[in-house]
C-alpha cells in the first residue's frame, strides 16, 4: 500500500513538472520581437540630391510589425495621415463701393484631411544575415474629408449688387486590400531598410454636398433683394486597382 501511494506521489509530481516544462517551452517558442518603421522617403531625396519623380509613394508614414522570432511571420500595421489647410482673405468684384453690401465677405478656405490605414499579415524569407524578403496579403482602407468655402461680391450700390457664397463638404472612403511583396535590408541585427510593392484592389465611396446662397439687388432703390439658398448632394461610388512601385523608403528599427 505504502509503495502504491509513493507511486502515485512521484506519477504526480512528474506530472505536474510536465505540465509547468510544456507551458514554459510554449510561451518561450512563442517569443516575438516588434519592428517600427518611418517613412523616409522625403529625406533621403533630400539627403542624396535625387531627383523628383511622378512616381506615387505608399502614404503610411508609421508601421508597426510584430514578428514571431523564429523571423518566418509576422502582424503588419501602417498608418498616414496627411492635412492641408489654405484661407485667403476674400475674393471680390467691385466697381464702386459707395456703401457696404448687406451680406459679409467670408475668406476662401479649403481644409483636407485624410486618414490612411493597412493591417495585413506577411511570411519572411531569410536569405541570409541581412537580406530578408516577404510576401503578404493586406486590408487596407481610406477616409477623407474636405471643406471648401468662397464668395463673391459684385457691389455697385446703390445701382446695382449681387454676392455669391458656396459651401462645399466632401467625404470620401476607400476599403479594399491585396497581395504585397517587398524585401528589408539589414544594416545592423535592429536597423533596417525596407520597401515593398503592393496591389491592391479597392472600392471607392464619394459624397459631396454643396450649398449655394444667393442675393441680388432687383430695384433702384436699394432695398430690394431677392436671395435663394439650395443644397446639392452628389454620391459617386466605384472601384479601383492600384500598384505602386518599390520606390517608398522606410528606416525600421527591431526591438
Amino acid at each position: 500500500m505504502k509503495n502504491l501511494t509513493f507511486l502515485s506521489l512521484f506519477v504526480f509530481s512528474a506530472s505536474c513538472f510536465a505540465q509547468d516544462t510544456t507551458k514554459k517551452d510554449i510561451i518561450k517558442k512563442c517569443k516575438f520581437n516588434h519592428e517600427v518603421g518611418i517613412n523616409t522617403t522625403l529625406l533621403l531625396k533630400q539627403i542624396f540630391n535625387l531627383s523628383n519623380n511622378t512616381f506615387p509613394t505608399l502614404p503610411y508614414d508609421l508601421t508597426y510589425k510584430l514578428i514571431r522570432d523564429n523571423n518566418k511571420w509576422a502582424i503588419r500595421v501602417g498608418i498616414g495621415v496627411t492635412m492641408n489647410n489654405s484661407s485667403v482673405s476674400s475674393t471680390t468684384t467691385s466697381t464702386n463701393q459707395i456703401s457696404g453690401g448687406p451680406d459679409p465677405i467670408v475668406p476662401t478656405t479649403t481644409n483636407s484631411t485624410n486618414l490612411f490605414y493597412r493591417v495585413g499579415w506577411e511570411r519572411r524569407y531569410a536569405f541570409d544575415s541581412r537580406i530578408v524578403a516577404f510576401g503578404g496579403f493586406d486590408f487596407a482602407g481610406q477616409y477623407g474629408t474636405t471643406t471648401s468655402q468662397s464668395s463673391n461680391v459684385f457691389n455697385n450700390l446703390p445701382n446695382s449688387y449681387s454676392y455669391t457664397k458656396t459651401h462645399d463638404n466632401t467625404t470620401t472612403m476607400m476599403y479594399g486590400g491585396g497581395p504585397v511583396a517587398g524585401i528589408q535590408f539589414f544594416i545592423t541585427k535592429r536597423l533596417s531598410l525596407f520597401t515593398e510593392i503592393p496591389i491592391y484592389f479597392q472600392y471607392t465611396s464619394q459624397k459631396e454636398v454643396t450649398d449655394n446662397y444667393q442675393n441680388q439687388l432687383v430695384s433702384s432703390s436699394g432695398t430690394d433683394y431677392i436671395s435663394s439658398d439650395n443644397s446639392q448632394t452628389q454620391i459617386t461610388k466605384g472601384s479601383k486597382l492600384s500598384v505602386t512601385l518599390p520606390v517608398t523608403i522606410y528606416l525600421a528599427l527591431k526591438f
